[in-house]
């Protein structure tokens, strides 16, 4: 049975299709993976794995979709996203709730997608139910891979509320824009030498320890990411790697 994660936010813009991506593009290293763009709204995958201009094939049916096949490490990745089904760039996408979620059931059921090892799915932000959608149309979920900011603890412990609601495992939880670098630095203060910090911490890891969800790791903010979104020397996505993997095990037990 392949492993399936959902990667989460309750909030737009934490960075959650950042870490779909290297997710994907790592567990490539350990199988076939299937990265599966779900924010519908907004789906910046394709540009985030160089495949911007990239358009889906429909098989001989014209009922079902072909998945993007881009390199991985050792297998292929395999990709679908409303960016690659319509031309988005600079556009808005108007749908209705029941239309969002019958694209949504679209994407995953009419998709040609094969044997998969490792589904890695990049959910809409927010609280609607399109994640009881998602997560009943993939039979499931081993786990959540939640990603929040270090201002806004909130959004965080809104996450782990749902997904006990809904008795999702949370693998861990990553946070984004935690301080900054540059050429592979370390931003600090050249007054007291502490680490910049654009978006202060005011207790983002504090939340994470009072329900018992294990920080996996900090990404900081870095102006190289607009260009190369693939960096596997990240501690925090090689520490959601070993939990996915080890999530893998224990199923296989």
């Amino acid at each position: 049975m392949p492993v399936k994660v959902i990667v989460i936010s309750v909030k737009g813009g934490t960075g959650k299709s950042f870490v779909s991506v290297n997710l994907a593009h790592g567990l490539t290293e350990y199988g076939k993976v299937a990265c599966l763009d779900l924010d519908i709204d907004s789906p910046h995958i394709p540009s985030f794995l160089g495949a911007r201009g990239y358009k889906i094939d429909l098989c001989e049916d014209g009922m079902t979709f072909v998945p993007a096949r881009l390199p991985g490490i050792k297998h292929d990745l395999l990709v679908n996203s409303m960016g690659m089904i319509m031309d988005m760039e600079g556009k808005g996408f108007l749908q209705s709730g029941r239309q969002h979620r019958q694209i949504i059931k679209d994407m995953i059921n009419r998709t040609k997608w094969g044997k998969i090892d490792y589904w890695v799915v990049d959910c809409p932000a927010g609280s609607s139910d399109a994640l009881d959608v998602i997560t009943n149309l993939l039979g499931g979920s081993d786990g959540a891979i939640i990603v929040g900011i270090p201002n806004l603890p909130e959004s965080v412990e809104r996450c782990i509320d749902i997904c006990s609601f809904r008795m999702i495992k949370v693998i861990g939880c990553i946070i984004n824009f935690y301080g900054a670098e540059h050429c592979g630095e370390r931003i600090v203060c050249s007054k007291c030498g502490k680490p910049f910090m654009p978006f202060k911490d005011i207790g983002t890891i504090e939340v994470c320890k009072k329900y018992g969800v294990e920080v996996l790791g900090t990404i900081p903010m870095n102006p190289d990411y607009s260009d190369t979104h693939i960096d596997m020397n990240l501690d925090a996505i090689k520490n959601a790697i070993k939990k996915i993997r080890e999530v893998e095990t224990l199923g296989k037990r």
